[in-house]
Protein backbone atom coordinates (compact mmCIF):
# COMPACT_ATOMS: atom_id res chain seq x y z
CA UNK A 1 0.00 0.00 0.00
CA UNK A 2 2.81 2.44 0.86
CA UNK A 3 4.56 1.69 -2.44
CA UNK A 4 1.32 2.31 -4.35
CA UNK A 5 0.77 5.67 -2.62
CA UNK A 6 4.34 6.73 -3.27
CA UNK A 7 4.02 5.94 -6.97
CA UNK A 8 0.74 7.84 -7.14
CA UNK A 9 2.42 10.94 -5.69
CA UNK A 10 5.34 10.68 -8.14
CA UNK A 11 3.07 10.31 -11.16
CA UNK A 12 0.78 13.12 -10.04
CA UNK A 13 3.74 15.50 -9.81
CA UNK A 14 4.95 14.86 -13.38
CA UNK A 15 2.59 17.40 -15.08
CA UNK A 16 3.91 20.10 -12.73
CA UNK A 17 7.51 19.15 -13.55
CA UNK A 18 6.69 19.21 -17.29
CA UNK A 19 5.16 22.68 -16.95
CA UNK A 20 8.27 23.97 -15.21
CA UNK A 21 10.53 22.56 -17.93
CA UNK A 22 8.38 24.07 -20.69
CA UNK A 23 8.41 27.45 -18.96
CA UNK A 24 12.20 27.35 -18.65
CA UNK A 25 12.54 26.53 -22.34
CA UNK A 26 10.22 29.34 -23.39
CA UNK A 27 12.30 31.86 -21.44
CA UNK A 28 15.57 30.58 -22.83
CA UNK A 29 15.64 32.58 -26.03
CA UNK A 30 17.59 35.70 -26.81
CA UNK A 31 17.64 38.18 -29.65
CA UNK A 32 20.74 38.83 -31.69
CA UNK A 33 20.88 42.53 -32.39
CA UNK A 34 21.20 43.54 -36.00
CA UNK A 35 22.69 46.97 -35.56
CA UNK A 36 24.10 47.52 -39.02
CA UNK A 37 21.31 48.44 -41.43
CA UNK A 38 21.47 50.14 -44.78
CA UNK A 39 18.41 51.56 -46.47
CA UNK A 40 18.31 52.18 -50.18
CA UNK A 41 16.31 55.28 -50.98
CA UNK A 42 13.00 54.45 -52.62
CA UNK A 43 11.14 57.28 -54.27
CA UNK A 44 7.99 55.12 -54.38
CA UNK A 45 7.75 54.39 -50.66
CA UNK A 46 4.36 56.05 -50.39
CA UNK A 47 3.20 54.16 -53.46
CA UNK A 48 4.43 50.84 -52.12
CA UNK A 49 2.10 50.85 -49.16
CA UNK A 50 1.18 47.48 -50.29
CA UNK A 51 -1.44 45.12 -49.72
CA UNK A 52 0.35 43.06 -47.18
CA UNK A 53 -2.79 43.17 -45.10
CA UNK A 54 -5.01 43.12 -48.10
CA UNK A 55 -3.62 39.79 -49.05
CA UNK A 56 -6.52 38.14 -47.38
CA UNK A 57 -9.33 40.42 -48.33
CA UNK A 58 -11.85 38.06 -46.83
CA UNK A 59 -10.30 38.72 -43.42
CA UNK A 60 -10.97 41.85 -41.43
CA UNK A 61 -7.64 43.41 -40.63
CA UNK A 62 -9.05 44.83 -37.41
CA UNK A 63 -8.46 41.42 -35.82
CA UNK A 64 -4.71 41.92 -36.09
CA UNK A 65 -3.25 43.69 -33.08
CA UNK A 66 -0.21 45.60 -34.19
CA UNK A 67 -1.07 48.98 -32.69
CA UNK A 68 1.84 48.87 -30.25
CA UNK A 69 4.33 47.00 -32.39
CA UNK A 70 7.81 48.10 -31.22
CA UNK A 71 10.95 48.53 -33.25
CA UNK A 72 12.42 45.06 -32.91
CA UNK A 73 15.06 43.41 -35.06
CA UNK A 74 17.03 40.25 -34.60
CA UNK A 75 17.01 36.48 -34.82
CA UNK A 76 15.14 34.02 -32.66
CA UNK A 77 16.78 30.67 -31.98
CA UNK A 78 14.32 27.98 -30.99
CA UNK A 79 15.45 26.30 -27.75
CA UNK A 80 16.35 22.64 -27.92
CA UNK A 81 13.64 20.53 -26.30
CA UNK A 82 14.42 19.14 -22.86
CA UNK A 83 14.26 15.35 -22.63
CA UNK A 84 11.36 14.50 -20.30
CA UNK A 85 12.05 12.41 -17.23
CA UNK A 86 10.33 9.03 -17.40
CA UNK A 87 9.92 7.20 -14.08
CA UNK A 88 10.85 3.52 -14.00
CA UNK A 89 8.21 1.35 -12.37
CA UNK A 90 8.77 -2.36 -11.81
CA UNK A 91 5.42 -4.11 -11.42
CA UNK A 92 5.17 -7.01 -9.04
CA UNK A 93 2.84 -8.89 -11.40
CA UNK A 94 3.72 -9.22 -15.09
CA UNK A 95 1.49 -7.06 -17.29
CA UNK A 96 -0.31 -8.89 -20.07
CA UNK A 97 -0.12 -6.85 -23.27
CA UNK A 98 -2.47 -7.12 -26.23
CA UNK A 99 -0.79 -7.02 -29.66
CA UNK A 100 -1.60 -3.75 -31.40
CA UNK A 101 -2.97 -3.57 -34.91
CA UNK A 102 -0.36 -1.98 -37.19
CA UNK A 103 -1.35 1.42 -38.49
CA UNK A 104 -1.74 2.03 -42.20
CA UNK A 105 1.36 3.83 -43.50
CA UNK A 106 0.83 7.27 -44.96
CA UNK A 107 1.01 7.21 -48.73
CA UNK A 108 4.11 9.03 -49.98
CA UNK A 109 3.54 12.42 -51.56
CA UNK A 110 4.24 12.74 -55.29
CA UNK A 111 7.72 14.03 -56.04
CA UNK A 112 8.30 16.07 -59.15
CA UNK A 113 11.24 15.33 -61.44
CA UNK A 114 14.46 17.18 -60.66
CA UNK A 115 14.45 20.79 -61.81
CA UNK A 116 16.17 20.89 -65.18
CA UNK A 117 14.77 24.25 -66.26
CA UNK A 118 17.62 26.27 -64.83
CA UNK A 119 15.31 28.62 -62.97
CA UNK A 120 15.78 29.12 -59.24
CA UNK A 121 13.55 27.02 -56.96
CA UNK A 122 14.16 27.86 -53.27
CA UNK A 123 14.40 24.85 -50.98
CA UNK A 124 12.58 24.48 -47.65
CA UNK A 125 14.25 26.51 -44.93
CA UNK A 126 15.78 29.09 -47.29
CA UNK A 127 16.34 32.37 -45.46
CA UNK A 128 14.51 35.39 -46.84
CA UNK A 129 13.92 39.10 -46.38
CA UNK A 130 10.58 40.70 -47.30
CA UNK A 131 10.22 44.46 -47.49
CA UNK A 132 7.83 46.44 -49.68
CA UNK A 133 8.60 49.93 -48.39
CA UNK A 134 12.28 50.70 -48.77
CA UNK A 135 14.93 48.12 -49.59
CA UNK A 136 17.37 47.07 -46.87
CA UNK A 137 20.03 44.94 -48.53
CA UNK A 138 22.22 44.56 -45.45
CA UNK A 139 20.39 41.49 -44.16
CA UNK A 140 21.72 37.97 -43.74
CA UNK A 141 19.39 36.23 -46.18
CA UNK A 142 19.45 34.22 -49.38
CA UNK A 143 16.23 35.58 -50.93
CA UNK A 144 15.25 39.25 -51.07
CA UNK A 145 11.61 40.02 -51.91
CA UNK A 146 11.18 43.67 -53.02
CA UNK A 147 8.66 45.67 -55.04
CA UNK A 148 8.98 45.21 -58.81
CA UNK A 149 8.42 48.85 -59.73
CA UNK A 150 10.78 50.13 -57.04
CA UNK A 151 13.46 47.78 -58.35
CA UNK A 152 12.78 48.93 -61.91
CA UNK A 153 13.75 52.44 -60.79
CA UNK A 154 16.91 51.14 -59.09
CA UNK A 155 17.95 47.96 -60.94
CA UNK A 156 21.48 48.35 -59.63
CA UNK A 157 20.19 46.92 -56.35
CA UNK A 158 19.64 43.55 -58.03
CA UNK A 159 23.03 43.74 -59.68
CA UNK A 160 24.70 44.57 -56.36
CA UNK A 161 23.01 41.68 -54.55
CA UNK A 162 24.02 39.23 -57.27
CA UNK A 163 27.58 40.56 -57.42
CA UNK A 164 28.07 40.40 -53.66
CA UNK A 165 26.93 36.77 -53.54
CA UNK A 166 25.97 34.70 -56.59
CA UNK A 167 23.81 32.57 -54.32
CA UNK A 168 21.55 35.49 -53.47
CA UNK A 169 18.25 35.74 -55.32
CA UNK A 170 15.75 38.54 -55.86
CA UNK A 171 11.99 38.01 -55.94
CA UNK A 172 9.96 40.87 -57.44
CA UNK A 173 6.54 41.67 -56.02
CA UNK A 174 3.53 43.01 -57.94
CA UNK A 175 -0.23 42.75 -57.62
CA UNK A 176 -1.75 40.49 -60.27
CA UNK A 177 -5.32 40.61 -58.97
CA UNK A 178 -5.85 44.32 -58.32
CA UNK A 179 -5.15 47.62 -60.04
CA UNK A 180 -3.29 50.31 -58.10
CA UNK A 181 -3.65 53.86 -59.34
CA UNK A 182 -0.11 54.83 -58.33
CA UNK A 183 1.54 52.33 -60.66
CA UNK A 184 3.16 53.58 -63.87
CA UNK A 185 1.06 51.29 -66.07
CA UNK A 186 -2.32 52.17 -64.54
CA UNK A 187 -3.52 53.91 -67.71
CA UNK A 188 -3.14 50.70 -69.68
CA UNK A 189 -6.12 49.14 -67.90
CA UNK A 190 -9.54 49.56 -69.47
CA UNK A 191 -12.33 50.89 -67.29
CA UNK A 192 -14.08 47.56 -67.76
CA UNK A 193 -11.04 45.73 -66.34
CA UNK A 194 -11.43 47.30 -62.91
CA UNK A 195 -14.27 46.40 -60.58
CA UNK A 196 -15.00 47.02 -56.88
CA UNK A 197 -12.61 48.75 -54.52
CA UNK A 198 -10.56 46.46 -52.30
CA UNK A 199 -11.94 46.32 -48.79
CA UNK A 200 -10.08 45.95 -45.53
CA UNK A 201 -8.21 49.25 -45.33
CA UNK A 202 -7.62 51.48 -42.29
CA UNK A 203 -10.73 52.13 -40.23
CA UNK A 204 -12.64 49.53 -42.19
CA UNK A 205 -12.58 51.69 -45.31
CA UNK A 206 -11.63 50.45 -48.80
CA UNK A 207 -8.01 50.74 -49.86
CA UNK A 208 -7.70 54.02 -51.68
CA UNK A 209 -6.89 53.70 -55.36
CA UNK A 210 -7.05 49.90 -55.52
CA UNK A 211 -9.67 47.85 -57.32
CA UNK A 212 -10.18 44.21 -58.20
CA UNK A 213 -9.24 43.15 -61.72
CA UNK A 214 -11.25 40.98 -64.08
CA UNK A 215 -9.11 37.86 -64.49
CA UNK A 216 -10.96 36.97 -67.69
CA UNK A 217 -9.80 40.13 -69.44
CA UNK A 218 -7.25 39.57 -72.21
CA UNK A 219 -6.02 43.10 -71.60
CA UNK A 220 -5.36 42.37 -67.93
CA UNK A 221 -3.41 39.27 -68.90
CA UNK A 222 -1.43 41.23 -71.49
CA UNK A 223 -0.46 43.83 -68.85
CA UNK A 224 0.67 41.05 -66.51
CA UNK A 225 2.90 39.58 -69.24
CA UNK A 226 4.46 43.03 -69.65
CA UNK A 227 5.16 43.11 -65.92
CA UNK A 228 6.81 39.71 -66.22
CA UNK A 229 8.84 41.06 -69.15
CA UNK A 230 9.96 43.91 -66.88
CA UNK A 231 10.95 41.47 -64.13
CA UNK A 232 13.02 39.48 -66.60
CA UNK A 233 14.62 42.61 -68.05
CA UNK A 234 15.86 44.03 -64.74
CA UNK A 235 17.23 40.68 -63.55
CA UNK A 236 14.65 39.34 -61.10
CA UNK A 237 15.10 35.66 -60.31
CA UNK A 238 11.43 35.17 -59.54
CA UNK A 239 8.14 36.95 -58.95
CA UNK A 240 5.49 37.18 -56.23
CA UNK A 241 2.13 38.03 -57.82
CA UNK A 242 -0.29 39.13 -55.11
CA UNK A 243 -4.07 39.03 -54.71
CA UNK A 244 -4.55 35.79 -56.62
CA UNK A 245 -7.39 34.52 -54.45
CA UNK A 246 -10.14 36.99 -55.30
CA UNK A 247 -12.55 34.17 -56.11
CA UNK A 248 -12.79 33.63 -52.35
CA UNK A 249 -13.94 37.21 -51.75
CA UNK A 250 -17.67 37.91 -52.25
CA UNK A 251 -17.22 41.67 -52.75
CA UNK A 252 -15.04 41.91 -55.84
CA UNK A 253 -17.87 42.93 -58.16
CA UNK A 254 -16.80 40.08 -60.42
CA UNK A 255 -18.53 36.90 -61.41
CA UNK A 256 -15.93 34.17 -61.29
CA UNK A 257 -15.33 31.03 -59.33
CA UNK A 258 -12.56 28.68 -58.26
CA UNK A 259 -11.98 27.30 -61.75
CA UNK A 260 -11.56 30.81 -63.19
CA UNK A 261 -8.99 31.57 -60.50
CA UNK A 262 -7.14 28.34 -61.19
CA UNK A 263 -6.99 29.18 -64.89
CA UNK A 264 -5.62 32.66 -64.20
CA UNK A 265 -3.05 31.47 -61.67
CA UNK A 266 -1.82 28.74 -64.00
CA UNK A 267 -1.56 31.35 -66.75
CA UNK A 268 0.69 33.47 -64.51
CA UNK A 269 2.87 30.46 -63.67
CA UNK A 270 3.24 29.39 -67.27
CA UNK A 271 4.14 32.91 -68.43
CA UNK A 272 6.70 33.30 -65.63
CA UNK A 273 8.32 29.99 -66.54
CA UNK A 274 8.52 31.00 -70.22
CA UNK A 275 10.79 33.81 -69.02
CA UNK A 276 12.79 31.49 -66.76
CA UNK A 277 11.36 33.20 -63.69
CA UNK A 278 10.37 31.22 -60.62
CA UNK A 279 6.95 32.13 -59.24
CA UNK A 280 5.42 31.95 -55.78
CA UNK A 281 1.81 31.20 -54.89
CA UNK A 282 0.59 33.96 -52.60
CA UNK A 283 -1.83 32.71 -49.94
CA UNK A 284 -4.71 31.03 -51.89
CA UNK A 285 -4.61 28.12 -49.48
CA UNK A 286 -7.74 26.44 -50.80
CA UNK A 287 -6.16 25.85 -54.20
CA UNK A 288 -2.75 24.58 -53.10
CA UNK A 289 -3.53 20.93 -53.97
CA UNK A 290 -4.35 21.98 -57.54
CA UNK A 291 -1.50 24.50 -57.93
CA UNK A 292 1.50 23.15 -56.03
CA UNK A 293 2.85 21.47 -59.16
CA UNK A 294 2.72 24.74 -61.09
CA UNK A 295 4.39 27.05 -58.55
CA UNK A 296 7.98 27.05 -57.28
CA UNK A 297 7.45 28.29 -53.72
CA UNK A 298 4.72 29.71 -51.47
CA UNK A 299 4.41 33.09 -49.80
CA UNK A 300 1.99 33.12 -46.90
CA UNK A 301 0.73 35.62 -44.38
CA UNK A 302 -0.48 34.71 -40.92
CA UNK A 303 -0.95 30.96 -41.23
CA UNK A 304 0.15 30.63 -37.60
CA UNK A 305 -2.35 33.21 -36.44
CA UNK A 306 -5.19 31.50 -38.26
CA UNK A 307 -3.90 27.95 -37.63
CA UNK A 308 -3.62 27.15 -41.33
CA UNK A 309 0.07 26.29 -41.72
CA UNK A 310 -0.50 22.59 -42.32
CA UNK A 311 -2.25 23.49 -45.57
CA UNK A 312 1.11 24.67 -46.94
CA UNK A 313 2.95 21.40 -46.28
CA UNK A 314 2.48 20.11 -49.86
CA UNK A 315 5.12 22.67 -50.92
CA UNK A 316 7.56 21.38 -48.31
CA UNK A 317 6.96 17.78 -49.40
CA UNK A 318 7.90 18.74 -52.94
CA UNK A 319 11.13 20.40 -51.81
CA UNK A 320 9.84 23.96 -52.24
CA UNK A 321 10.17 26.79 -49.74
CA UNK A 322 7.29 28.23 -47.73
CA UNK A 323 8.00 31.89 -46.96
CA UNK A 324 5.80 32.81 -44.00
CA UNK A 325 5.19 36.22 -42.41
CA UNK A 326 3.38 36.95 -39.17
CA UNK A 327 2.35 40.40 -37.92
CA UNK A 328 0.56 40.01 -34.57
CA UNK A 329 2.21 41.75 -31.64
CA UNK A 330 1.86 38.59 -29.54
CA UNK A 331 4.51 37.00 -31.75
CA UNK A 332 6.81 39.99 -31.40
CA UNK A 333 6.61 39.53 -27.65
CA UNK A 334 6.97 35.76 -27.85
CA UNK A 335 8.20 34.30 -31.17
CA UNK A 336 8.40 30.77 -29.75
CA UNK A 337 5.13 29.37 -31.21
CA UNK A 338 5.98 30.59 -34.72
CA UNK A 339 9.60 29.52 -34.59
CA UNK A 340 8.89 26.10 -33.11
CA UNK A 341 6.54 25.30 -35.98
CA UNK A 342 9.00 26.73 -38.51
CA UNK A 343 11.85 24.63 -37.18
CA UNK A 344 9.79 21.45 -37.09
CA UNK A 345 8.41 21.91 -40.62
CA UNK A 346 11.24 23.76 -42.41
CA UNK A 347 9.23 26.95 -42.89
CA UNK A 348 11.07 30.22 -43.54
CA UNK A 349 9.24 32.37 -40.99
CA UNK A 350 9.59 36.06 -40.21
CA UNK A 351 7.76 38.27 -37.73
CA UNK A 352 7.35 41.69 -39.33
CA UNK A 353 5.57 45.00 -39.00
CA UNK A 354 2.40 44.89 -41.06
CA UNK A 355 3.50 47.79 -43.26
CA UNK A 356 6.59 45.81 -44.28
CA UNK A 357 8.91 48.75 -43.64
CA UNK A 358 11.63 46.67 -41.92
CA UNK A 359 10.86 48.46 -38.64
CA UNK A 360 10.23 45.06 -37.03
CA UNK A 361 12.03 41.95 -38.22
CA UNK A 362 12.50 38.78 -36.21
CA UNK A 363 13.85 35.82 -38.16
CA UNK A 364 13.32 32.29 -36.88
CA UNK A 365 16.56 30.29 -36.81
Amino acid sequence: MRTSCFLSIVLASLPILGTCLATSAANAYAFDNDSSRHYQNDSRQDGARHHRHKKRHHRHRSDVDESNTPNVRGNFTTPSPTTPITPTITPTTPIQTTPTTPTTPIAPQPVLPANTSGRYIPAPGTTWHWQLQGMNTNVDATVFDFDLFALAESPQIIQALHSANPKRYVICYFSAGTSEDWRPDIKEFFASDMKNSVEGGPGGQPWEGERWLDVHSLNVRFIMTKRLDLAQKIGCDGVEPDNVDGFDNPNTGLSYGAQDQLDYNKFLAEEAHKRNLSIGLKNDLKQIPALVNFFDFAVNEQCNEYQECNELLPFIRQGKAVFNAEYASKYVNNPLPVCEYAKANQFSSLILDIELTDKTRIACK
